[in-house]
């Protein structure tokens, strides 16, 4: 009895485990399947990635070249900008170099007149303007009168050439470079310490080649050392002038010539021959702060100045363009 009653239990026991086992090698089988297809769908993407990324390679080696094309030619232009900057520089050292070399030839050529002329005075045995007096200019008066601000009056008194060639030449005006300027062949860009800044452009070129009215072109002397100024000139196709810039603020001041420095450097003065836009003779006070004040008057000579000298702390000495030899020098007093 009890023989059959375990051989039974052991027979469906054998039944469920086989059973059991058949649902798991379905399971098995039904895995193995779905790892198949993922194997596939991995294969798939691996290719896929794979051809993405040989793309990507590409397009990099291609920016690469083109990169490395764009320095070749970024070099190419710093290379070109530097030498377009060192033949400016040149070209403006050359313009200044022949400005003093024709100021100094014109200064020449005036002492070379000046000893003429003293030598026909000599020979001429004319010991006082009294003595010349049928010669003179009538419509020219001998003592000129300047009227300043003040009102007060000021005479440029009658003086010989012996006189005015024992004076002494102006003092020298020394002028340093500034980093902060820019100069381009197209402007010259100032900067001032209250942070601003002012560009001058120029215009250079015809229009239709017809002459053009509106050229201008600026030159940029540098800064000048005794007094707190920048120093351009400007040039159009009827005149050129300068421009005094103040580097605390960029004021401009307009100068009928080339600013020239008394001795004692207390007086920065300015003298036309011809017609500057109205002034012939500036004359500007420097003060200790580096600053320079306009010392205003009215100027309605007959003539211009057409060459200065100084003559002790605060005398004027003035050759004027007129060929009347008793009204050709004088003297005046700004203090």
């Amino acid at each position: 009895m009890s023989t059959k009653f375990l051989t039974s239990l052991f027979i469906f026991s054998m039944i469920g485990i086989t059973g059991y086992c058949q649902s798991k090698k379905k399971q098995i089988e039904v895995l193995n399947s779905k790892l198949d297809s993922l194997n596939h769908i991995v294969s798939n993407e691996r290719f896929s990635n794979s051809e993405l990324t040989k793309e990507l390679n590409d397009s990099i080696k291609l920016y690469k070249i083109n990169f490395k094309t764009l320095q070749t030619k970024n070099t190419i232009l710093e290379s070109d900008n530097k030498r377009i900057k060192t033949e400016l520089e040149k070209l403006i050292a050359d313009l200044q170099n022949k400005t003093q070399e024709i100021e100094r030839l014109r200064n020449q050529n005036i002492m070379i007149q000046d000893s003429l002329l003293t030598l026909k005075e000599a020979n001429l045995k004319i010991p006082n303007f009294e003595d010349s007096l049928d010669d003179c200019w009538e419509d020219v008066p001998l003592v000129d009168t300047l009227l300043f601000s003040n009102n007060k009056k000021k005479y440029i008194m009658p003086i010989d050439s012996i006189e005015f060639l024992s004076g002494s030449n102006c003092a020298e005006i020394n002028y340093s470079e500034d980093k902060q300027t820019v100069i381009t062949t197209q402007s010259i860009q100032c900067s001032f310490r209250n942070g601003r800044t002012k560009t001058f452009k120029n215009d250079l070129g015809p229009q239709n080649g017809e002459y053009y009215n509106s050229f201008m072109r600026y030159t940029y002397y540098g800064s000048i050392q005794e007094i707190d100024y920048y120093l351009l000139m400007k040039e159009n196709p009827f005149f050129f002038d300068y421009l005094l810039i103040d580097r605390e603020n960029g004021n401009e001041i307009n100068l009928c010539s080339m600013p020239i420095l008394s001795n004692n450097k207390k007086y920065l003065i300015c003298h036309s021959s011809g017609f500057c836009e109205g002034l012939n003779l500036q004359i500007f006070k420097v003060m200790g702060n580096g600053k320079i004040n306009p010392i205003k008057f009215e100027f309605n000579c007959e003539w211009g100045p057409e060459k200065i000298n100084f003559q002790g702390d605060n005398e004027l000495l003035i050759r004027k363009t007129i060929d009347c030899p008793v009204h050709r020098y004088g003297k005046l007093t700004l203090n």
